[in-house]
């Protein structure tokens, strides 16, 4: 594709002579607004960086959707796209441009390497930026067994709890369907992706399951084996009973480990 001119916008509130200079038409390999397929799927082109030369791309409902029904929005560079269609009548479009001035927030609650609990599940702290945070999920995995990366505003964040019986997104779970994980945990009520061991669908399909937390047991490793949760006492002890075996009679042991004993 031939680059197309596109004039900038500063999106900060301060102004230098640098941010001006690059408000100047800027070259755009692929247009706004053209259809491109991408490892991801199908999307639509909407913005341009021109601070590290990437492409936001949102990838359609019928690609690919997140729970919620929320759309999934790449960062990609121009490589990693391949042009389907274009936007009938070129235009002006728009460039963002950060100005380089501070994109560091210096009042931040969490820092660059921090362990923090979001409502998808505990990810790590990648960057700390001035209005948000990259973070990546430590339990959830995407297709190739990429890890999701999200940006996130700093109240979506929590420090990272000691272990609890409350199922998080990215915990282990187990329900009357079998053992699986959970996607995410809004308001006790979960999304829960059932294990490829346990049950499988048609053509290698995982089945999903909506259902309230009460309906579910966490599932974490011992020195015993795999063991649903029954109670966390004083945030040192964990009530556990197994999953992969059982006493004479069929009967399932109660135990009560330590947390050095446990890992989630």
């Amino acid at each position: 594709m031939g680059g197309k001119n596109s004039k900038g916008k500063c999106t900060s509130k301060e102004s230098s002579t640098k941010a001006l200079d690059k408000m100047a038409l800027q070259p755009v390999d692929v247009p706004i607004g053209s259809v491109v397929k991408t490892l991801y799927g199908t999307g639509t082109v909407a913005q341009f960086r021109t601070s590290d030369c990437m492409y936001v791309v949102v990838i359609n409902k019928d690609s690919w959707v997140l729970a919620y029904d929320n759309e999934i929005t790449c960062y990609l560079q121009a490589h990693d796209l391949t042009v389907l269609s274009s936007p009938a009548k070129t235009e002006q479009v728009e460039v963002v441009v950060e100005a380089e001035l501070s994109t560091t927030n210096k009042d931040a609650k969490f820092i660059k390497g921090e362990t923090v609990l979001t409502i998808y599940g505990v990810g790590e702290v990648l960057e700390v930026r001035k209005n948000d945070y990259v973070v990546r999920l430590r339990k959830w995995k995407l297709a190739y067994d990429s890890l999701p990366t999200l940006f996130l505003a700093e109240d979506a964040l929590k420090k990272e709890p000691k272990l609890q019986s409350e199922i998080r997104g990215g915990d282990e779970c187990i329900s009357a369907y079998g053992r699986g994980i959970c996607l995410s945990n809004l308001d006790n009520k979960l999304i829960v992706e059932s294990d490829k061991n346990t049950w499988e669908l048609a053509y290698g399909q995982l089945p999903r399951f909506f259902m309230p937390e009460t309906e579910c047991k966490k599932v974490i490793e011992t020195t015993y084996g795999i063991a649903s949760v029954e109670k966390v006492e004083n945030e040192d002890k964990v009530k556990c009973v197994p999953v992969g075996w059982k006493l004479a009679y069929e009967q399932r042991p109660t135990y009560f480990l330590n947390m050095e004993s446990v890992r989630c």
